[in-house]
């Protein structure tokens, strides 16, 4: 085996070449043994000379010059892991690992190592090595370094695995495919999560074997297995035999907890074989990754956990606000059923006697009665009295509303019939009213009196908020699910005035209406606060949606059953 150079950064990040001549040239021209798309890089920019096992770099008075390891040489011997810098390209040398070819010349009898995961990330050397492995440890622990730089930050799993991958295929030109997998917390079972092909279409199959990741499942410990293809161990292994996996390690992802997935690498060259060497870094970059990983998903979780947390807290407030809306409700309720008959009496004694006092004017000169404006007076008396029964008869309505008295019915069908009721109001208004049902909607338990009388109050508040030349109300049914409920829900959306934030907000109270007595459209603003005492009543919800100058949409949900 030769010494080799790979791109790790820049336009031709990948490149792997082997330094199989005694003279190789790098540089942008194409007839170069290593040749760059980098602009920066000169046609003949550095040689690499290798004799007697040691490599040289030579700078041919390059424009930008050569570094190592930062450093701008003009002549430099090279080590393994050495960083080569040349215009904007990262290239790594490294040198061929001796002592691995005894295990390989006899595969029957060493054709796979397993190893222990957590020891392996205590020492990544053996301490009988000798210089070689010295080369080898540091290399491992600078790739270690920058597997904890770039991987230990990332708090969101979709970021950190590609990241991992991309460290692993700049740092070790033998791995042709890798993937990583993952336990399923709720099924136990393992899930690729990522995977990536160092030359995409080049290669059959999945890039895993899954009976390799089988075996590290039930032992637990980092694999390595120098001929994939012939070892017995494997040999029944469809998905070896399709990919043509040469070599292959499976390291665990391990945490304090034990461990939460697998890193899986394989090559297709049979040059390219793994060490053990390869198998004891990924073993300690398995530890490593399973940490970050553990962490990104605490962070997860915990992100998960916050915005559920916001969700109950909406949820919390929405159901306080229709609890507080529900008191005002019963309040009033108890309020008009103690005062209610005793200002309605008082009322009908005063209307009945402006009426007998204009039946007495009507006999005298009706020029004196218009000179004292005595008739108009009288008048505007009827017109205040008549007002202030309309808002006893709706405090009796709002103190004594009855049970419902449920049947099960066509919702659709009674949105026909309470448009249809209205149709000539909204025509004199001008208003268009169009409906778009769900016929998959299933029948429904309500009281038809009143919702209708909702339907109808809701529709004609829109028609009374219109001030755009095309007035239109939408009116939609539909099945929807919130929680672990069916529901119908009804919309009733108009492009009119709209309402600001805090008129929506009190829509819903007992006298507050945006109806001004001025325009002739004035309410006693009891309509929507009794519509939501109904509806509360039938097990639903009623709610709105507006934006100044653009509408409102007011949605009923009733339960399905």
């Amino acid at each position: 085996m030769q010494a080799s150079i790979v791109v790790i950064d820049g336009p031709d990040k990948g490149l792997s070449v082997s330094l199989n001549d005694s003279i190789v040239v790098m540089g942008r021209d194409r007839v170069c043994g290593i040749s760059l798309g980098d602009l920066q890089v000169s046609r003949f920019h550095a040689e690499f000379h290798s004799r007697d096992g040691q490599t040289v770099l030579l700078d041919r008075e390059s424009a930008n010059g050569t570094r190592v390891n930062g450093e701008r040489v003009t002549r430099r011997p090279l080590q393994d892991g050495d960083l080569i810098t040349a215009g904007g390209t990262t290239l790594r040398f490294r040198l061929p690992v001796v002592g691995e070819q005894t295990i390989v010349a006899e595969p029957s009898k060493a054709q796979t190592i397993s190893m222990d995961a957590i020891a392996a990330g205590a020492s990544l050397r053996d301490e009988t090595g000798g210089l070689a492995e010295l080369r080898r440890a540091k290399s491992d622990l600078e790739v270690l370094y920058r597997v904890s730089r770039d991987v230990s930050g990332l708090l969101e799993t979709s970021q950190l695995l590609p990241r991992l991958i991309d460290i692993l295929l700049d740092e070790n030109p033998k791995i042709d495919r890798c993937s990583i997998h993952l336990v399923d917390e709720k099924t136990g079972k393992l899930e690729c999560k990522a995977k990536r092909v160092r030359k995409a279409g080049a290669l059959a199959g999945e890039p895993y074997s899954v009976t390799l990741l089988d075996q590290v499942m039930r032992e637990k410990r980092a694999l390595l297995t120098y001929d994939a293809m012939n070892d017995e161990r494997f040999r029944a292994g469809d998905s070896i035999r399709i990919s043509n996996m040469c070599s292959a390690i499976c390291a665990p992802l391990q945490t304090q907890k034990g461990m939460i997935g697998i890193l899986h690498v394989d090559s297709v060259t049979p040059e390219h074989k793994f060490t053990r060497d390869d198998l004891r870094l990924l073993a300690a970059v398995g530890v490593l990754a399973g940490a970050a990983l553990e962490n990104a998903r605490l962070y997860e979780k915990i992100a998960y956990d916050k915005a559920a947390l916001h969700v109950a807290h909406q949820d919390l407030k929405t159901a306080q606000s229709r609890l507080v809306q529900s008191e005002k409700l019963a309040a009033i309720g108890r309020l008009a059923s103690g005062i209610v008959h005793d200002v309605k009496n008082p009322l009908t004694v005063i209307l009945g006697y402006a009426g007998l006092i204009k039946s007495k004017l009507s006999k005298r000169d009706p020029a004196v009665v218009k000179q004292f404006g005595i008739g108009e007076d009288l008048d505007n008396i009827e017109k205040g009295t008549e007002y202030c029964t309309e808002i006893i008869n709706g405090l009796l309505k709002f103190a004594k509303p009855g049970v419902p008295a449920m049947t099960r019915g066509n919702i659709n069908s009674l949105i026909t019939n309470t448009t249809a009721f209205v149709q000539v109001e909204a025509r004199k208004a001008g208003v268009r009213i169009e409906t778009q049902f769900d016929d998959s909607l299933p029948p429904l338990m309500f009281d038809e009196n009143q919702l209708k009388q909702v339907m109808i109050n809701i529709i004609l508040n829109g028609v009374q908020a219109m001030d755009k030349p095309d007035k239109v109300i939408r009116i939609q049914s539909e099945q929807i699910s919130k929680g672990d409920k069916s529901w119908a829900r009804v919309s009733f959306r108009d492009n009119g005035k709209g309402m600001s934030d805090e008129q929506r907000r009190r829509v819903f109270e007992p006298f507050f209406t945006t109806k001004h007595q001025s325009s002739g459209a004035g309410g006693t603003g009891l309509g929507l606060a009794i519509s939501f005492m109904l509806v509360e009543s039938h097990g639903g919800t009623i709610d709105v949606d507006s934006e100044p100058g653009v509408g409102s949409t007011f949605s009923i949900l009733l339960p399905v059953a």
